[in-house]
């Protein structure tokens, strides 16, 4: 069985220039949604941190040298937060951004590539999984990412 490598990600249209996307749909082409976030997930891995296909550089506040590499597309799609500030960054290839804990940003990026819960859920700690979930919702990320924080915290924390 041979393995097949897929081609660099391909913008989405309307998702880097839309200001809103409501009813589930992007209004100029009727993409749902989940049906993007299935395919950016499906190749997610090989995009995740990527400087090579990436289309700005993150930074966090305090951490100028650990930046992250990342997709404007991964981001508008699941994050209230990324919505609003891509649609008001003019053209920029640095973003430098304030998260409540910047120690666990990278999981929760990662699993907006990936969607992989059961990495996102392992990456949680009694010690780190109030951080976790302050990024969360800092981000305003939907009730996908809420679950699994949620899950972890019945199961580990509220024992």
């Amino acid at each position: 069985m041979s393995t097949k490598s897929l081609p660099p990600i391909q913008p989405i249209p309307d998702l880097q220039s839309s200001s809103t996307i409501s009813n589930n749909c992007h209004k100029s082409n009727n993409i749902p949604d989940n049906y993007a976030l299935h395919y950016l997930r499906s190749v997610g891995h090989e995009h995740f941190n990527n400087k090579e296909t990436a289309t700005v550089e993150l930074q966090l506040e305090g951490f100028p040298n650990d930046p992250f590499y990342i997709h404007r597309e991964y981001l508008v799609i699941q994050s209230t937060y990324f919505r609003d500030l891509f649609q008001n960054l003019k053209q920029s290839d640095l973003v430098i951004i304030e998260v409540p804990s910047p120690e666990t940003f990278s999981d929760v990026l990662e699993w907006l590539y990936t969607g992989n819960s059961d990495k996102f859920y392992d990456s949680m700690t009694e010690y780190n999984w109030h951080e976790i979930w302050e990024n969360v919702e800092f981000l305003g990320l939907g009730i996908e990412a809420k679950t699994v924080c949620m899950a972890f915290y019945q199961e580990v924390i509220d024992v």
